[in-house]
């Protein structure tokens, strides 16, 4: 596995919220485009949120190898 440096990681993470912020944009977008009688109508009428909890997985891991990379580098005596 590939080290990754304190800022790289940061600029991960500002990437990956961008990209979950732009997601849950087109997510409600969607919602909002369909009527308000089409779930009595249509058995398949809501959006599909696998993209949003992937974002929200990756989030989540760069956060720890962040908080792993803070640890490493920090003194002992601190």
């Amino acid at each position: 596995m590939k080290t990754m440096t304190k800022e790289s990681l940061q600029r991960k993470l500002a990437r990956l919220e961008s990209a979950l912020d732009t997601e849950r944009a087109r997510l409600r977008k969607s919602c909002d485009d369909i009527p308000w009688g089409a779930g009595m109508r249509r058995t398949k009428c809501t959006p599909s949120f696998r993209r949003e909890n992937e974002l929200i997985e990756k989030i989540k891991v760069v956060k720890l190898q962040l908080s792993q990379v803070r640890t490493v580098n920090t003194p002992a005596g601190q």
